[in-house]
């Protein structure tokens, strides 16, 4: 179990969990967990904005390559934690090396309260049986740095000590070091994968733990699957995006690209094209190959909702989206199209008299996509923290229409979104 799971773990432990009147008085006063968490800059500018005051946390990184930017956050558990970091500042200081990079005290630039891990399914399940007071929504608060600090575009193989101290009013305490390891450009490049099974996971899970450096040999294993390649659209949509979102890095990519395959090399050269990345040292081209890249054509844009045959594919790479930046704009997106609920049932009516479609009609479209967004926003919202947080804070949001609302609420439940 992760450090900070096992932290919120213990402490919901210590307020009698199994009893759903078991009430927070009964917690220890909350105190800070002398161990800072390392949390991409990412979180802060893109991820927390859009969600509500409760989150489930974010991935403490273990492992960074150059470009990637952190932030440091402190964790407090315990009676009170609430409003623990009101007035909290946080310092911190980098050694690389033997050179010590320090970033001053600074008021904090963001606080959430934390989820229990599994916090999610446990609030679900008493919802369910009609308990409304759930006193463990959150078991602790996290508190974010101002400053940020980036990996050189140069570094090497090693690691970085964090030294970091967290201010509260007059009180001052220093957390205990952290030791994160940084993965030059070319180790990551060199870190292959053994089969689809690893290379899938990889994917799915690359927003909350990314590792830009493995891009390249992630495309290398896509392409060596050939004709046996599945959902290219999609795999395609989620490199272009990844190379966009961590286009820091990808900017570097130049002198490895030369060493892939042609195939390789062409793909991520186009697809690199597409998201806007410029490379800093570009591979050797002839002619034919930079008219190749300026010449080829655009990916079909998942936002646009246009009811046709794509948008069936559309949606997944709304997903693939997603998993490369962990963006809340891909989800809700597939939330616009629950929409259609009554195409849906339409569908369902015409199912029911035994008629045939004319044709595959707009109003068809419109109805095997809302099962489809429904199916997959269940099964997202059961297996990703961010996807979950995500979804709570489109329900919560006042602007979001009345009919998507009901389909969030009901994911679980509705039998639409039921595998088919």
């Amino acid at each position: 179990m992760p450090k900070l799971a096992s932290i919120l773990v213990l402490a919901l432990l210590g307020t009698e969990a199994a009893s759903p009147q078991a009430t927070t008085g009964k917690q220890s006063p909350a105190s800070l967990s002398p161990d800072p968490f390392i949390v991409m800059d990412s979180v802060v500018t893109e991820q927390w904005p859009a969600t509500l005051a409760n989150v489930n946390a974010p991935v403490d990184m273990q492992l960074l390559n150059p470009g990637q930017c952190i932030r440091v956050a402190a964790l407090a558990v315990g009676s009170g934690h609430e409003h623990f970091f009101d007035d909290t500042s946080i310092s911190f200081n980098v050694r690389l090396g033997t050179t010590d990079i320090a970033s001053p005290l600074a008021p904090s630039a963001a606080t959430k309260m934390i989820k229990p891990d599994g916090g999610d399914f446990v609030s679900a399940a008493l919802a369910a049986g009609g308990v409304k007071d759930n006193p463990f929504l959150t078991t602790g608060a996290m508190t974010v740095s101002q400053s940020k600090w980036c990996v050189p575009d140069d570094a090497s193989d090693g690691s970085i000590v964090i030294r970091a101290a967290v201010k509260r009013g007059k009180s001052e305490s220093d957390l205990n070091p952290k030791t994160v390891t940084l993965e030059s450009l070319d180790s990551a490049s060199k870190k292959a994968f053994k089969d689809e099974k690893e290379f899938s996971t990889w994917i799915q899970t690359y927003h909350a733990s990314p590792e830009p450096g493995r891009l390249l040999p992630a495309l290398i294993f896509f392409t060596s699957l050939g004709e046996n390649a599945k959902s290219a659209p999609i795999m395609l949509e989620f490199f272009k995006d990844a190379f966009k979102h961590d286009a820091a890095t990808a900017q570097a990519f130049g002198p490895w690209l030369a060493q892939t395959d042609k195939l390789t090399r062409m793909t991520a050269l186009v697809l690199l094209s597409k998201a806007g990345v410029q490379l800093r040292q570009p591979p050797p081209l002839s002619d034919d190959d930079r008219k190749f890249v300026a010449t080829a054509p655009d990916l079909p844009n998942p936002f646009d909702m246009k009811q046709d045959q794509q948008l069936f594919t559309k949606l997944d790479c709304l997903w693939a989206d997603f998993s490369a930046t962990g963006r809340i704009e891909p989800v809700s997106a597939v939330a616009s199209a629950l929409a259609w609920e009554p195409d849906y049932e339409a569908f369902v009516q015409m199912k029911k008299s035994g008629k045939k479609p004319d044709g595959l009609t707009d109003s068809l479209v419109r109805g095997v996509t809302y099962m489809a967004a429904g199916w997959s926003l269940n099964s997202f919202n059961r297996n990703d923290p961010l996807a979950t947080d995500y979804i709570q804070a489109i329900v919560a949001n006042p602007a979001t229409p009345v009919a998507i609302k009901k389909g969030l609420a009901n994911l679980d439940s509705n039998p639409a979104f039921k595998e088919q």
